[in-house]
């Protein structure tokens, strides 16, 4: 149950306020859906090893993240545990597009490419 939503359901984007029980019974949907296939994207995977090297100066070589390590990257980013919680979690729904966006810029720049 929401902490302060009384229905039980949260309909005012507080998930971010439920208890570690309550986020592991949220149910994903279309944008958890696609946040597990942009892990799965290899494309992708090659953005984060660039954007190791390029933002963070890393050593890092292409074909280094892995399916989980993008996973793991992208719940950090959004502040999140598990990817369920960006169809009940505003903010986080908010930084997943943005990032999804910024991705999309990356792969227009590398050569046209769409998803």
């Amino acid at each position: 149950m929401c902490k302060t939503c009384t229905s039980g359901l949260c309909t005012n984007g507080c998930a971010a306020g439920n208890t570690p029980a309550d986020t592991a019974r949220q149910k994903g949907g279309r944008i958890a859906r696609a946040a597990a296939m942009l892990c799965q994207d290899a494309q992708f995977r090659l953005y984060l090893d660039h954007r190791s090297r390029i933002k963070f100066g890393l050593p890092v070589a292409d074909g280094t993240h892995t399916d989980q390590d993008a996973r793991d990257w992208l719940l950090r980013w959004c502040e999140i545990q598990s990817r369920a919680e960006l169809d009940h979690n505003p903010a986080a729904a908010k930084r997943f597009h943005y990032i999804r966006q910024i991705y999309q810029q990356y792969r227009n720049r590398q050569g046209g490419l769409h998803t």
